[in-house]
């Protein structure tokens, strides 16, 4: 798939619970009649935040329902109760979706919001996830640009270690992707940069996965595609128990049918979220 409207056409009809009620949500307004129009089904338990809530896990729970949408409710309330319930998983993470106008593919960026300045351990964790949303958008061995400050291995910068050992994992099949890092910007983005510098690897220039070091690298870079090269834009929470489809304000909420579509492609592969 390489387009946001593939996505659209080749996902499932799922069934959806919007909790607390999607009244005053970031929401677009005419998202319910597109979903409706899709095939999907939409339903939002009554009663207040907390009962709302916990009402779509039980839900989700009982098989009942397919993903919970957020509905007018913090993002902060919102993954306390899910935590509560047994539904948010000890280690998410978010990643974004882009489509990439330049190279017409999508492109996947990870982590832009749950972890600030994640380890080793949680890179791992949030590389493994962005492999499995990338098979279910048809990526087979997608190829992982690992983001560092300098394309050389220096043990003061702690994300150039981390990111060598991606790619020896990678060289060793421990991660079902070709990663290579560590990689600066201008590698990531283009391989005659990247040549110049002795890196001869498919990756630069042309990577379906960026792993970034930290939240404000990841951020900065997500809200530089988004408004400035124009990319539209989706996000996805992945390592929850079931599919949960939230509204941070660092993606636009135009293309949340897009992350509906998403979680549903990945539901029909085999994965809960």
């Amino acid at each position: 798939m390489k387009t946001f409207a593939e996505i659209l056409k080749r996902a499932p009809a799922r069934r959806i619970v919007t909790a607390p009620s999607p009244e005053g949500a970031a929401l677009p307004d005419n998202l319910e009649e597109e979903l409706l129009r899709r095939g999907h089904a939409v339903t939002a338990p009554e009663g207040g935040e907390e009962h709302s809530v916990k009402e779509a896990c039980r839900l989700l729970k009982n098989r009942q329902a397919d993903m919970l949408l957020q509905g007018n409710i913090s993002l902060q309330r919102l993954f306390d109760l899910l935590e509560a319930e047994g539904i948010l998983g000890k280690n998410p993470c978010f990643v974004s979706v882009f489509e990439d106008r330049v190279h017409h593919k999508l492109l996947l960026m990870s982590d832009t919001y749950m972890h600030d300045f994640p380890d080793l351990q949680q890179k791992i964790a949030c590389l493994n996830r962005a492999i499995e949303l990338a098979e279910a958008l048809s990526m087979e061995k997608p190829k992982v640009a690992v983001l560092s400050a300098i394309e050389t291995i220096n043990p003061a910068i702690p994300s150039t270690s981390e990111a060598a050992v991606l790619s020896k994992m990678s060289d060793r099949g421990q991660l079902n992707a070709l990663v290579e890092g560590p990689l600066d910007i201008d590698a990531v983005i283009q391989r005659e940069a990247a040549e110049l510098k002795g890196i001869k690897s498919p990756v630069p220039g042309d990577p379906d996965i960026i792993l970034c070091p930290d939240i404000e690298t990841a951020f900065a870079l997500s809200q530089a595609f988004t408004f400035i090269g124009s990319f539209p834009t989706a996000g996805v929470l992945l390592g929850t128990f079931s599919p949960v489809i939230i509204n941070p304000r660092l993606i636009p909420p135009a293309h949340k049918a897009v992350e509906v579509a998403i979680h549903a492609l990945m539901q029909e592969g085999g994965d809960t979220g």
